[in-house]
C-alpha cells in the first residue's frame, strides 16, 4: 500500500489515518487469539516475549484479573511468533 503525499501529510499533522479496513475479520480474530494466548501465558512462545503490566499491577487493584488482563504491552513480540512476524511485514500495513 502506498500511501499518497496528502495522507502522509495527514499523519505527520495527526499521527494517525483514517483509512477504513485493511485486514479480513479472519486475520484480525486470527491475531486476537495469539496476542491473547501471548499475553496470558498460554503460547508456548509467552515467556520469551516481554511484558509490562498495567501500573494497577504494581498497586495491587488488579489481583483477581487473569494475567492476560494484567498486561499493557507485549515488547517485540514479533521476533517469537512467525505469525505476528508475517503481520509486521505484511504489505497492507506499510508504508
Amino acid at each position: 500500500m502506498i500511501l499518497t503525499d496528502a495522507q502522509k501529510l495527514n499523519y505527520e499533522r495527526d499521527g494517525f489515518l483514517i483509512y477504513g479496513s485493511i485486514l479480513l475479520k479472519k486475520e484480525l480474530g486470527d491475531l486476537r487469539q495469539r496476542i491473547d494466548a501471548l499475553a496470558s501465558g498460554e503460547h508456548c512462545n509467552a515467556e520469551k516475549i516481554g511484558v509490562r503490566l498495567e501500573a494497577a499491577v504494581q498497586t495491587r487493584e488488579l489481583q483477581s484479573v487473569s494475567r492476560r488482563d494484567k498486561v499493557w504491552q507485549l515488547l517485540d513480540p514479533h521476533l517469537h511468533d512467525d505469525m505476528l512476524f508475517k503481520h509486521a511485514n505484511n504489505p497492507k500495513i506499510l508504508d
